[in-house]
């Protein structure tokens, strides 16, 4: 034990002989303030470059997202002819959605949605987002209760520009006074 302590205290005095050099430890100021220099310079360096520009699929998700945001607005502002200049041409039940959104704007007097993209594919043709959304529909009788309602649903994008809406797959935040239209 007692040879133990004396080869300690030995190396802390005789610091060169072991490869522990005290003198040359960077708690000395001018090391310090040069290795902070030296990093900041490299940091400086690497952050100086121009930044990368978005891919061409993030810029087709932007635009989705963008649409959908403006079909969302149309419809929360009743503005009818808002909603429709977002939908394809061929959306196979593009009547029955109208003639749905038209029964909600009649029916409540206020309409608050909220649409968040979980996912975004894009295929050859299309943009395929995974949208979850959920709102409070305010019924002009004020007898009746708001209606809350929240869903997911598939919605399918053309890669026109703007984007069209084509297809809606799940639980549609439109028509919510009547029925679901993609099961008819």
């Amino acid at each position: 034990m007692m040879t133990h302590i004396k080869r300690i205290i030995y190396v802390t005095h005789h610091p060169t002989k072991y490869g522990y050099d005290l003198s040359r430890s960077p708690s000395k100021p001018w090391t310090v303030f040069l290795l902070q220099v030296i990093i900041f310079c490299w940091g400086l360096i690497g952050c100086t470059g121009t930044p990368k520009p978005p891919s061409p699929l993030a810029l087709q998700i932007n635009r989705v997202e963008q649409t959908l945001q403006q079909i969302t607005e149309s419809y929360r502002n009743k503005d009818r002819a808002g909603l429709s200049r977002y939908l394809d041409p061929a959306f196979p039940h593009r009547s029955i959605l109208e003639e749905q959104t038209q029964n909600d704007f009649d029916a409540f007097s206020e309409i608050t949605i909220k649409m968040n993209v979980v996912r975004a594919h894009s295929t050859k043709e299309a943009i395929w987002t995974t949208v979850y959304w959920e709102g409070v529909w305010t019924p002009i009788t004020e007898s009746a209760p708001p209606l809350h309602q929240s869903g997911h649903a598939l919605f399918g994008f053309s890669k026109d520009d703007p984007p069209r809406l084509f297809e809606i797959r799940g639980d549609a935040p439109w028509g919510i006074q009547t029925t679901d239209f993609q099961n008819e």
